[in-house]
């Protein structure tokens, strides 16, 4: 409220306690002419109409604050709480007077479409007329698509809105009801009444198993953006996972993308890309989601199965003879899909070059500090010695200062070792082991810090390469944990679930930390890039993570924090087992 707005609400108030509502009455209607565009008054003149049973000005004008509230429905209670006491004291004809306007309102479009649904959730029952209506619909389950499609070809959604509530409230759903029930939920859901949708779904499902149902419940959770109700079905219901049906599993991959979990969410693309053998929609969805996933290779190898499907279903016509362009278009299209092959593959090689650019010039910087620290000792004793100013203790200073920066330069170089050593053994190793071996060496500091640690999951898996740089990738992720997790209150804990799928190893790191920021989610890879206080932790250079993903590169694999992740952070890797020399 700005201050003028101040002084006269300030105004009306003293009126307003002194008994003089005529004049509070004048200085509000006054106030509407002076500030249009605040609703303020507007309710401050219907609470005052009320008051003095002017019921007719007190309607007109808690119509008027409808339209001026626009997107901010906190405001909206305000009118719910009036009209609760409007149907109780003003007579039939002005509350008719009054939800006529509303509706007038409505069908131009004069209120955003949340404000038409809040209002509809409260004035559903007041037209008498229609409430019958609502009846006849209801008893007649055939008659609900045609009365909705009439609506629709009319423009009449207010009628539908009322409709949907008042089915909220009267409708009674058992195990008869369960067919016109799906499509009452798909009406609701296609009116985004999100909410009202889920409930009918979790009632139906206590009557009907079937996919419809189910993979209803999944999608209605993933509009919402909340999946607290598929979860509490899951538990209850464990065996729907082996659903095989597409539908539903085309939900469960969204779902396994929101847990971040990698291994069910390849098993179930791999069950979709069994039911995409001969199904061209099957085949192009799946396509999509390794595009969304990054998975071009498979992607590629899909749309190659879709030409192939293409071309033997559509590249005939009926009297069997060939069409002309298919060969053509096929050809187009690999060389398209070959495109986005090689854009992918050169968007990482530039991602490597910058990141390169960024690892010399963070490098230069580093290096260059206890350079330029030396070179000023130096030339400062220089200086001293020519006035005769030196003297043992200066040197003993100069010396100390000098072990002192070199060590700082062996420090940052120590850092690197992991990615240019030149002395790596590489032999097969069994990742699981080295990854406890790096928890016992590291527990006396852990402990120090109150940090629990877990380890889960399968017991071994073989890769080949050198076990010092992968213990260094467990070493980085568990030291950065622990520096988060120095300050924290409350119990701290570290866990890694260690997971085998198609021959790939997908490792969990968590903490129950503070998490990654999303909006530095693509930095933190990049070297010299920290957000620790270098005083405090071990490192804080910014190369920890860098290195980790340097690492993991050699060995064919990858990392990514999983952003879904609501409990301190995740991050998950993916290696291919090491079969052969990959490193």
């Amino acid at each position: 409220m700005q201050k003028e707005e101040y002084h006269v609400s300030q105004e009306i108030s003293f009126y307003r306690r002194h008994g003089q509502t005529e004049r509070a009455i004048e200085v509000t209607e006054n106030a509407i002419e002076r500030f249009p565009d605040s609703s303020f008054f507007c309710k401050i003149l219907g609470d005052l109409a009320m008051s003095k049973e002017d019921y007719r000005l007190a309607g007109s004008a808690y119509v008027d604050f409808l339209t001026k509230i626009g997107e901010n429905l906190r405001h909206f209670k305000n009118f719910v709480n009036f009209w609760e006491r409007y149907q109780e004291k003003a007579d039939k004809a002005d509350c008719t007077e009054v939800y006529n306007r509303i509706v007038e309102l409505v069908d131009g479009d004069s209120f955003s479409v949340e404000l038409k649904k809040s209002l509809a959730s409260v004035l559903f029952e007041f037209d008498e007329k229609q409430n019958c209506i609502f009846i006849e619909v209801e008893k007649n389950q055939d008659s609900l698509a045609n009365w909705i499609n009439s609506q629709e070809k009319n423009g009449n959604l207010w009628n539908i809105y009322c409709f949907l509530y008042w089915e909220k409230k009267h409708a009674v759903h058992t195990r008869q009801t369960v067919p016109r029930d799906i499509k009452l939920v798909a009406i609701i859901e296609k009116y985004e009444f999100y909410e009202m949708a889920l409930d009918i779904t979790e009632m139906m499902l206590d009557y009907n198993q079937n996919d419809i149902v189910i993979r209803t419940l999944f999608r209605l959770c993933r509009k919402l953006d909340d999946y607290a109700r598929a979860d509490a079905y899951i538990e209850s219901h464990p065996e729907v996972r082996q659903r095989a049906g597409f539908n539903i599993q085309y939900e469960f991959v969204y779902y396994y993308l929101n847990k971040g979990d990698e291994t069910s969410l390849l098993d179930t693309l791999k069950k979709i890309r069994n039911s995409a053998t001969s199904s061209i929609p099957i085949s192009k969805t799946l396509q999509n989601f390794y595009v969304k996933l990054g998975m071009i290779d498979d992607a590629v190898e899909m749309r190659r199965h879709i030409s192939q499907l293409e071309q033997s279903k559509k590249g005939y016509n009926r009297a069997g003879n060939k069409i002309k362009g298919t060969q053509e278009e096929r050809e187009t299209e690999e060389a398209f899909w070959d495109t986005i092959k090689d854009m992918v593959s050169e968007q990482e090689h530039n991602r490597q070059l910058i990141a390169i650019k960024e690892l010399l010039k963070g490098f230069s910087h580093e290096l260059g500090q206890p350079i330029t620290n030396i070179r000023y000792g130096v030339q400062l004793y220089q200086m001293k010695m020519e006035r005769n100013l030196d003297d043992r203790e200066n040197l003993e200073e100069l010396l100390d200062n000098i072990l002192m920066q070199t060590i700082r330069v062996k420090r940052l170089l120590k850092r690197f070792a992991p990615i240019v050593s030149s002395k790596s053994v590489n032999s097969r190793f069994n990742c699981i082991e080295h990854i406890k071996a790096v928890f016992l060496d590291m527990q006396m500091r852990l402990d120090g810090i109150g940090i629990e640690t877990q380890i889960d999951g399968i017991q071994e898996f073989t890769l080949y390469g050198d076990s010092l740089q992968f213990e260094q990738v467990i070493y980085n992720l568990v030291s950065n944990s622990a520096d988060e997790l120095r300050e924290k209150d409350g119990p701290k804990r570290i866990s890694v679930l260690c997971k085998e799928h198609d021959n790939v190893l997908n490792i969990h790191f968590r903490d129950n930390g503070r998490g990654v920021p999303k909006d530095i989610v693509n930095k933190i890879f990049n070297p010299f890039y920290s957000t620790k206080d270098k005083e405090k932790s071990d490192g804080g250079e910014g190369l920890g993570l860098y290195i980790v993903w340097n690492i993991l590169k050699m060995y064919g694999g990858k990392i990514r924090v999983n952003t879904a992740y609501k409990e301190g952070a995740e991050f998950l890797i993916q290696i291919p087992k090491g079969e052969m020399e990959n490193v």
